[in-house]
This record gives C-alpha cells, structure tokens and sequence, in this order.
C-alpha cells in the first residue's frame, strides 16, 4: 500500500520530482514562484498548464489534472484524509473507527453535556425546521491534508461538531464555554482507498503535489496562505484499522 499524505513532502517529492521534471524544467518552476506576473496560486497553475499544453486556460488545466491523475494514481493506492474533532471518549474510536454523525447521538451528547432543558429542547426542534439537524447526518467530514484540518478545521478542534456549536449557541456564553473544554482536541488520520475519495476527489488529489509545490511559503505569510484547503463529505463509516488519532492538547491546550 502506497498513502500519499500531502504535508509529509519527505515521502513523496523523490517520486513527484519525475513528474516536475517532465512538466517543465526547474528554471521555470522557479520563475513562477519568484515573478509578480503570478499573485495566487490558481495563476501560478494556470500559467504552468498552459506551458506544458497550449491552449485556452479551460483545455489546458484539464491536460494538466489528467496528467496529474494519471501519475497519482501509478504511484498511490490510498490518500491520507483528516478529520478535525474534540474526543470524548477514546474507547468508541478503537473499536469501531471513525463513524458518520448521528443527530441522535449528537443530541444525546448534547444534553449529557448541557442538562435536559426546555431551552436545548426547543434549540433542537429549532435546528430540525430549518434542516440543519440533516446537514452532516450520515456524513464524515474530512480535510484533503492536515494543514487544512488544522488551520480551516480549528473550529472543530476547539469546540467541537457544527451542530453542537449551534446548540450551544442558542443556550448561552456559559454552554459555549463548556464545549471548549469538554473532551480533548485531536486530529484523526484516516487512510482511504482512492476508489473512495470518488472521481472529484481524485481529481482534487491528484494536483495537489502541483499546489504544494507553487505554493509561497515564508515567516511573513500566516499559515492560512499555505494550508490545503480542499475538504469532502465522506458517506461511510472508517474503520479503526485505518485511523491513527493525534491529540493537540499542546498547541491547542483547553
């Protein structure tokens, strides 16, 4: 088994550089990243893509994602995901891996942590007529890197789900201090099939090494410019064997 994992750039740019390689040559890789021509990372890879293929930008980044998926998919089989989370009870993950929302148990939790109230009551019927209590049911949510789980997932590390957050805020400041110390922040890795990432994922996978590479970092820049963005909607539960949990108690303390 081969997972690409995005921010480990150790294990796959011996293998990517093949393809850098025979994208363009290294003056011109550098020559993005150092002209004021290209401002974002989008015409940096549009300016790349009509290069290696001529034509409108529309062909042209389409014979570069094609290119790229090709390549992704003779060298890996599975994409390391992240999903950004508090844990409150290691036991479950062990067992039984990393499971899609339940609004049920969600709302179990919810009044485990805030007490059974006419108010929390209210709040959930709330969030059932507007169909928010439908918006992640049944769903994962996972980032495409931990750079992005990270910085665009903090919400989740330091208050946990979506939908608790707006049950505590429908109940007051003291509910929304209470979810930020509930439980332990963590990220929790999952390794998934590329068959599971679906033809869109693979498609956005596949360009990332691209993105990584003309992306600029620098002390200047907040991490936000070179977090992987790009997050999905996972349909099916993820088993124990393919996930590994990173608790951030030291950077993201309580």
């Amino acid at each position: 088994m081969a997972c690409m994992d995005i921010d480990v750039p150790l294990k796959w740019s011996t293998i990517y550089q093949r393809l850098f390689d025979e994208l363009a040559p290294s003056g011109f890789w550098e020559g993005l990243l150092s002209s004021e021509d290209f401002g974002s990372i989008d015409s940096r890879i549009d300016a790349l893509a009509i290069h290696v293929y001529p034509g409108t930008r529309e062909r042209s980044y389409q014979k570069l994602r094609m290119r790229a998926r090709e390549f992704f998919i003779a060298n890996y089989t599975h994409h390391a995901c992240y999903h950004a989370c508090r844990i409150y009870e290691e036991a479950g993950y062990l067992d039984y891996g990393l499971r899609r929302c339940d609004i049920d148990a969600q709302n179990e939790l919810a009044a485990k942590f805030f007490g059974h109230s006419k108010q929390l009551t209210d709040a959930i019927m709330k969030l059932r007529q507007e169909g928010y209590a439908s918006h992640n049911h049944n769903h994962v949510g996972l980032f495409f890197a931990r750079s992005g789980a990270i910085v665009i997932g903090e919400g989740y590390i330091r208050g946990g789900s979506e939908y608790l957050r707006r049950l505590a805020n429908a109940l007051g400041d003291d509910s929304r201090r209470l979810l930020m110390v509930k439980g332990r922040p963590a990220l929790i890795r999952c390794e998934l099939p590329l068959a599971d990432l679906g033809d869109s994922g693979i498609d956005y996978a596949a360009m990332l090494p691209i993105t990584y590479k003309l992306m600029i970092r620098d002390e200047i820049r907040p991490p936000i410019f070179s977090a992987i963005e790009g997050a999905f909607m996972h349909s099916a539960d993820i088993p124990s064997n393919q996930i590994t949990i990173e608790y951030l108690d030291a950077v993201m303390p309580n």
